[in-house]
């Protein structure tokens, strides 16, 4: 039985990690006669060349090849309506953004492709369609990683820009991550991680530290800061993916399992939690602990698992920034917000 790997302590730890990744980083060769570069992975993957529109840049996908895992059937190609919202924001702001595609549709892209906005084919493996996109995230911000400056990656059927994120990045240390948060606040609250956490238990015996189950519960469609802290972040995913990656649209666990391990979140440093429950009834024994403090503290289940979004204590942490203003309370969509992404 395996157990995720216990999580840095200390920022230095993590600021240290960053350090000797950014000098281990190859200088890619790009004097290439060839239009695609290829991924060795566990299938073939292929993304076409194209430099990026700035050094800033927000990247996304719009892919169609296979079903989407939340929504169960295929997005239909060619359908403007379907990043519409995102689009227009991206154009309204100035913002300059890649965008990946699966499918073939030279007129799609001659309409929509501009200056700030580029769209770029690319071949899928064999994992889910929300999981597949962080070997294209990876693969292409390694390749043109010297070109770049901050990065932003981000859902685009249900995310607007409501200002420059770039911005607000660029008042928080360079180590920063920025990242999305969901509407439960703690993994031990969260059905769709606790599902994704047994299927892993079942299949490789893979076991939890009992201070997982209390950590902040963050969200995939907003990810974004330095360069080399998205890409830091990107490579430690695709570390999971491959060990554990299947089409069981693994994206969220596995990113709440790498900062855990890599990025010091607020969780709790108590050897009890640390250690000692490392076993497939942790769980339990945690929760079992969550309702006597809340009994204790005359606290509703809601309210224990609500995220405080204007004052996130739980989820901001000295290397992770989240909730307010980063980003709107989880599906309160709202067009007067204050905040720079918006986030159904």
């Amino acid at each position: 039985m395996g157990t995720i790997r216990v999580y840095n302590r200390y920022v230095s730890e993590y600021i240290n990690d960053l350090e000797k990744f950014k000098k281990s980083f190859p200088k890619l060769n790009k004097s290439s006669n060839s239009d695609t570069f290829q991924l060795i992975t566990r299938e073939k993957r292929e993304i076409q060349l194209k430099k990026p529109p700035g050094k800033n840049i927000i990247l996304s996908t719009y892919f169609t090849s296979k079903p989407d895992p939340q929504r169960q059937f295929r997005v239909k190609p060619s359908d403007f309506n379907f990043l519409k919202a995102w689009y227009l924001s991206v154009v309204k702001k100035s913002l300059k953004a890649v965008v990946f595609i699966d499918f073939h549709d030279n007129a799609f892209i001659n309409k929509y492709e501009s200056e700030n906005i580029k769209f770029i084919y690319c071949t899928l493996g064999n994992l889910s369609l929300n999981d597949e996109r962080y070997f294209i995230f990876e693969e292409y911000l390694n390749y043109y990683i010297r070109d770049l400056t901050q990065v932003c990656i981000t859902d685009i059927s249900d995310v607007i820009f409501n200002k420059d994120p770039f911005i607000f990045f660029k008042d928080r240390p360079w180590h920063t991550l920025f990242v999305g948060r969901n509407h439960t606040d703690k993994i031990m609250f969260s059905r769709i991680n606790l599902e994704r956490m047994s299927q892993l238990s079942d299949a490789y015996g893979l076991a939890y530290p009992g201070n997982f189950y209390i950590m902040p519960v963050y969200n995939a469609g907003i990810i974004g800061g330095d360069k080399w802290v998205v890409a830091y972040l990107l490579k430690k995913m695709c570390i999971y993916f491959r060990e554990y990656g299947s089409d069981k649209n693994l994206n969220m666990l596995i990113l709440n399992m790498v900062l855990y391990s890599y990025f010091c979140p607020n969780v709790s440093t108590n050897l009890f939690n640390k250690f000692f429950f490392r076993s497939r009834k942790s769980r339990k024994v945690v929760i079992l602990i969550q309702k006597i403090k809340m009994k204790l503290n005359n606290t509703t289940w809601n309210q224990a698992s609500s995220v405080q979004h204007l004052n996130d204590i739980c989820g901001n942490s000295k290397t992770i920034f989240t909730s307010y203003p980063l980003h709107n309370e989880f599906k309160s969509f709202y067009s007067d917000s204050r905040e720079y992404i918006l986030h159904k």
